[in-house]
């Protein structure tokens, strides 16, 4: 089998070590992302699922236990190409307006290709291309203020800027949060397209279980600082895992065929999406 695009084993990360505000944050996670797959990382408030992300592109390495190997470097290495592996783990942060550099959104969406000395013709047809994959036409929003923009279309307008230096994995943390859900609905549209069209290796992070029900091949638990579950979406999120025991509520399509098959229909309830819940309550009744 062939590498996976992220590796970390047992890794643990304290911030302000020796010091009295010693926070330990990750005391033993693993973690893997294959190429091509989608995988999305949950857990409540505080299980150090961002911290976790930042040792994904080397904004973070490890200096206690554990190993974090990226697209083949070991980012505790000397000798690891941090630069490198920042252009190809793209980060897109919970609050866009963070990572933005610069007033209209063509030139935010060029920052990063211009300092890799993309130039010219080639950095306005780089800027075009990533505008186009997330939706945005250029004509229409190539001098737009960035931040007059909706909730909405400053997250796309992050993701375009991460996608104009070509990553081959890319991280979303809390990307839909505060959305309304056709922003929400949007923004996933653009992630499925994303990965079928470019084959790119995503990590979600969410706590919307509908959200990842809908688009996750595997799912990562993390509670307290730990990987307590990890596997297929619908082993995570069916009904054989206590989610509860971790602060998170199984997708809404499986809390609808729980108090079904709680109230006496005999049906499946390994249903994690309202189409799989639909089919299962028509297989149930069916004469």
């Amino acid at each position: 089998m062939a590498e996976p695009l992220i590796a970390i084993t047992a890794l643990r990360h304290a911030y302000l070590p020796g010091t009295p505000m010693r926070t330990d944050a990750l005391k033993e996670v693993d973690f893997r992302l294959h190429e091509g797959e989608i995988v999305a990382l949950v857990g409540p408030s505080g299980a150090g699922k961002s911290t976790l992300a930042h040792h994904m592109n080397a904004l973070l390495r490890p200096e206690m236990t554990g190993h974090v190997r990226v697209l083949g470097q070991d980012t505790a290495s000397r000798t690891c190409d941090v630069r490198l592996l920042r252009r190809q783990v793209g980060l897109v942060f919970q609050h866009p307006h963070q990572q933005m550099l610069e007033q209209l959104v063509g030139d935010d969406i060029a920052h990063g290709p211009a300092q890799l000395g993309l130039e010219g013709t080639a950095l306005r047809e780089r800027v075009r291309e990533a505008m186009d994959a997330v939706g945005l036409p250029f004509a229409q929003y190539v001098d737009r203020q960035t931040f007059a923009l909706s909730g909405g279309e400053m997250r796309r307008v992050a993701l375009a800027g991460v996608l104009a230096l070509r990553p081959r994995v890319l991280v979303m943390d809390e990307a839909t949060t505060g959305l309304d859900p056709a922003g929400k609905a949007q923004v996933m549209d653009v992630v499925r397209r994303l990965h079928a069209e470019l084959g790119l290796g995503i990590v979600i992070i969410s706590n919307d279980m509908d959200e990842v029900a809908g688009i996750a091949d595997r799912v990562t638990v993390l509670f307290e600082g730990r990987t307590v579950a990890a596997g297929p979406t619908h082993e995570i999120l069916g009904p054989d895992l206590a989610l509860s025991d971790y602060g998170l509520l199984r997708p809404t399509a499986g809390q609808i065929v729980d108090r079904l098959a709680d109230r006496g229909l005999d049906l499946d309830r390994s249903a994690v999406t309202l189409a799989e819940a639909e089919e299962a309550v028509w297989q149930a009744i069916r004469p």
